[in-house]
């Protein structure tokens, strides 16, 4: 697996992710709240050797967001993985994690900031 990394402003970037944000299957996944964008957002998006695109997350103001991963527990910790190693020690980073991430993002030392009903928000200070 291989872990592109394309900013919000890059062309590239919807011809990578366009397919899956685009699809009703992949927006119901994310309850059909839709992908955002900006020319400030970082995008991590893992390919696998025939190029197709597995999933994704971005990173705007040192919240992670915007992830697709199909569940795919693993993938997503490589995907969060990849972005923390990139922002800055001393930040606060933040995570709306659904209770079913709760584990991964233990593990990957985030801690419980405000649970809610169906979204909490984990944050981690690297």
């Amino acid at each position: 697996m291989k872990i592109l990394k394309v900013q919000g402003s890059d062309p590239i970037l919807y011809g990578l992710i366009g397919p899956l944000v685009m699809n009703p299957a992949v927006l119901a996944s994310n309850d059909n709240y839709p992908f955002k964008n900006s020319n400030e957002h970082v995008w991590y998006i893992a390919v696998n050797h025939n190029k197709e695109v597995k999933g994704f997350l971005s990173v705007l103001n040192n919240k992670i967001g915007n992830d697709y991963t199909n569940k795919d527990m693993d993938l997503q910790g490589l995907l969060i993985e990849k972005a923390l190693e990139e922002i800055p020690n001393g930040r606060i980073v933040s995570f709306i994690a659904v209770k079913e991430e709760w584990p991964l993002m233990e593990k990957l030392g985030f801690a419980m900031y405000k649970e809610g009903v169906k979204y909490s928000k984990m944050i981690k200070k690297l």
